[in-house]
């Protein structure tokens, strides 16, 4: 699919104040919708967008915001989303629709079954709406010929992928005026308190095996928020392998029939494996299935820029100190993921040592949860002008 002739979009430039009536009472209508679909239910990050959008949850948000007042959107904005992550164009359509302006939105509509049951709902339950022609899923091509005039005539653009999309996008002509918004490359971190871990029943094992699951594989690990490392904390040195043998038993026992992998995922695995073979102080150990592979680190200062885990390869390493997570002192550092602390305590942890990129702390199976902050900035402050 192309992008249209730009003099055929009518609302550039079009918005309004930020949690409109209209608009919140289209996403309830939405949300009623997903939760109500026979086909949404097999996706859960779908289902995860209605529960997101029940009006008991937008009307949270909109009290969070009512300092909004004498607000108004910025205009039209582009998104450029990523391709491999099946509902990360919703996302950001929220950011945008939720304050208040026009939005056009690169949408994976071709490659996932989810997102076209999105559109098609939508297009249900704004048919009778100007929202309908004010807010446009394309499927596009990055390279598009047309997508300059679009970058050009846009308020604000919000790009997300890797580097080298980003910097693709903002060597694209734009208004001077126009605000850029970037998600690049980051990766994220799960941390497991092992004292807790072992005190947990057998039922609530399982739990925290299958919400890791759905912090990672359900979108084969490519989104940021995805742990790339799972870090065992263990300051009393307690011996740590029962309890991995526990955890990823029950993570395989929870879990497996919902990944497998085609031939060619297969081979790509056995290339990543391949560059993690050359890696220092490293251990693979394919000891609990074919679908999984577990890679032990005996230290901390892995490269995820040289190579990241995904297609069920995982990280792990055992930290007997909580300083020991500063060796991921990096700016593409997003999200940690926890089980058994204060998540506040993790917050001061980041705080003290100027963990420069990590804005997020959020418990076990809550790392893909919708949000309007991300990395660090609220999404109505920054797609918003105030009338002061």
């Amino acid at each position: 699919m192309q992008l249209f002739d730009t003099r055929k979009f009518k609302y550039w430039g079009h918005a309004e104040p930020p949690f409109s009536k209209s608009r919140i009472k289209i996403l309830e209508n939405l949300s009623k919708a997903i939760l109500k679909s026979k086909d949404a239910k097999a996706y859960s990050d779908l289902v995860a967008f209605g529960f997101f959008c029940r009006s008991k949850n937008l009307h949270e948000l909109l009290k969070k915001n009512k300092n909004e007042e004498f607000s108004i959107g910025i205009g039209t904005i582009l998104h450029i989303t990523p391709s491999n992550i099946p509902m990360n164009f919703a996302l950001s359509f929220l950011f945008g629709f939720l304050s208040g302006n026009t939005n056009i939105i690169k949408t994976p509509l071709s490659k996932f079954p989810q997102v076209k049951i999105f559109v098609d709902l939508w297009k249900k339950i704004s048919k009778d709406s100007p929202e309908i022609e004010k807010n446009i899923f394309i499927d596009f091509d990055r390279n598009d010929e047309n997508l300059d005039y679009f970058t050009n005539s846009a308020d604000g653009i919000l790009a997300w992928g890797g580097d080298k999309t980003i910097s693709s996008i903002n060597n694209r002509p734009r208004k001077p005026s126009s605000i850029v918004w970037c998600f690049p490359d980051r990766y994220s971190i799960s941390v497991i308190n092992l004292a807790t871990f072992v005190q947990l029943s057998v039922n609530l094992k399982k739990k925290l095996a299958r919400n890791f699951f759905n912090d990672s594989l359900v979108v084969d690990q490519n989104a940021c928020s995805s742990p790339s490392i799972l870090y065992w904390y263990n300051p009393d040195c307690i011996d740590v392998t029962e309890a991995k043998i526990s955890f990823w038993s029950h993570f395989l026992e929870e879990n497996s029939d919902r990944f497998s992998l085609n031939a060619v995922q297969k081979i790509d695995r056995s290339i990543i494996l391949g560059h993690i073979a050359f890696m220092k102080d490293v251990k693979v150990c394919n000891n609990f299935s074919d679908n999984f592979v577990r890679v032990e680190l005996n230290h901390n200062n892995v490269d995820l820029d040289d190579v990241k885990p995904r297609l069920g390869i995982f990280f792990e390493s055992v930290i007997s100190k909580f300083d020991d997570i500063t060796s991921a002192n990096n700016r593409k550092l997003q999200t940690i993921s926890q089980f058994g602390f204060d998540k506040n305590h993790i917050r001061s942890f980041i705080l003290k040592n100027n963990l420069r990129g990590c804005d997020r702390v959020v418990d076990i199976g809550q790392a893909l949860d919708f949000s309007l902050d991300w990395d660090g900035k609220n999404a109505i402050q920054q797609l918003t002008r105030k009338i002061f």
